[in-house]
């Protein structure tokens, strides 16, 4: 801008200069003054006018002095552009500085095991098949929820003050206490049955054509133990003899019954009255055992305690004739004590036998059943169970 202020002034000076060199051209010293002069006027030709004498020269005058020309004024300078304003930017929020974890200190680095082979699967040990002496093996029962278990080939004997599986003697008379204790005076895993275990034994017994009379099953009937004496339960004088004890050779009262595995335990039903270690609670219900349909007699109001079936869930018999094959009778009501089998004294055939049961009626001292039938002699005993090896 200031060069451009510059450039005008010198343009002026230059015009200013260039108008006095024409003046003093145009008026030089000796020439006529023109400004008194007219201009000539049209007319007629005149006369001849003498000349006149030539005029003396009159002083000078002086020239005037030149007008001078105004200087033009200096152009306005051009308005610089007013800036345009620049839009402030909406301010950004700046989030806040994420604070810099303090770093965990690393863990000493750990030496590298060196890799061990894997395990070979340990195998489950089997499942023990073998049982102490005067013990005979039970196999599972998946319906009854049974393991397999050993039990006593003879109802126990006392033989200083242990009970004992043998034959020699006659059983040992006892309530469920002494009986409970007296197992578990053996040894380790020694104990009552339960009811579901008795049953398990009792299916054996059952499903096995040894243990009915026609030598087929379901064929004749089942063989009951010894029941018709007058007597205290009796002791095995001949243990060739299946009859021993009982004045008889042949017959319903045979003492012996076959397991599943060919092995045989004696007075299972009969002789004397043995104790399971459940107490049945349920409402009132007595069938009979003897009944064609005594498989039938599964009651499921009962509750049988500490968890074994109910007393009569005779789950995997068959459907048996419609005569009295020897089953076994229900004693007693529907809460109390059990036990199991029957006893000599009972004098009616087919009350004893492998699916006997007595709930209840038996005496305040647990030694005698039925007590409604005042026997007025002991005839409840006990067997023991343990666990194959």
């Amino acid at each position: 801008m200031q060069l451009v202020r510059w450039c005008f002034l010198v343009l002026a000076l230059t015009t200013l200069l260039s108008a006095c060199s024409s003046s003093s051209d145009e008026e030089a010293p000796g020439s006529e003054n023109t400004s008194t002069q007219k201009p000539p006027v049209n007319s007629p030709s005149p006369s001849p006018t003498p000349t006149p004498p030539e005029p003396t020269n009159p002083a000078p005058e002086p020239n005037p002095a030149p007008t001078p020309t105004p200087t033009p004024p200096a152009p306005a300078p051009a308005p610089e552009p007013a800036p345009v304003p620049t839009p402030t930017p909406e301010p950004v929020p700046v989030p806040a500085p994420t604070p810099t974890p303090t770093p965990s200190p690393s863990p000493a680095p750990q030496p590298t095991p060196e890799p061990q082979p894997s395990p070979s699967p340990v195998p489950e040990p089997p499942v023990g098949t073998t049982c102490p002496t005067n013990y005979e093996l039970v196999a599972a029962n998946s319906s009854l929820g049974t393991n397999a278990f050993c039990i006593a080939k003879f109802e126990m004997k006392k033989v200083n003050s242990i009970a004992t599986s043998q034959a020699a003697g006659k059983p040992w008379l006892a309530g469920k206490a002494v009986a409970t204790s007296a197992c578990a005076a053996i040894g380790p895993h020694y104990r009552l049955p339960t009811n579901a275990e008795w049953n398990a034994a009792a299916l054996e017994i059952y499903n096995n054509a040894a243990n009915w009379s026609g030598n087929a099953h379901k064929t004749g009937r089942l063989y009951t133990g010894f029941y018709s004496g007058w007597t205290e339960p009796i002791e095995i004088s001949d243990i060739t003899n299946p009859y021993s004890g009982t004045g008889r050779s042949s017959g319903s009262e045979r003492r012996t019954f076959v397991l599943a595995s060919g092995d045989v335990i004696w007075d299972f039903a009969g002789n004397a009255w043995e104790w399971v270690s459940d107490t049945i609670y349920g409402s009132s219900y007595t069938p009979d055992l003897s009944s064609p349909y005594g498989r039938n007699y599964h009651n499921n109001n009962w509750d049988v305690k500490p968890g074994s079936k109910q007393l009569f869930d005779f789950t995997g018999m068959a459907s048996v004739p419609k005569n009295d094959v020897y089953m076994g009778n229900l004693f007693g009501g529907s809460n109390g004590k059990v036990i199991r089998g029957g006893a000599v004294c009972i004098h009616s055939p087919g009350t004893t036998g492998i699916f006997t049961a007595n709930i209840g009626d038996i005496t305040a001292d647990d030694m005698q059943a039925p007590a409604s039938w005042n026997l007025r002699m002991n005839n409840v005993g006990f067997r023991c169970v343990t666990v194959p090896q």
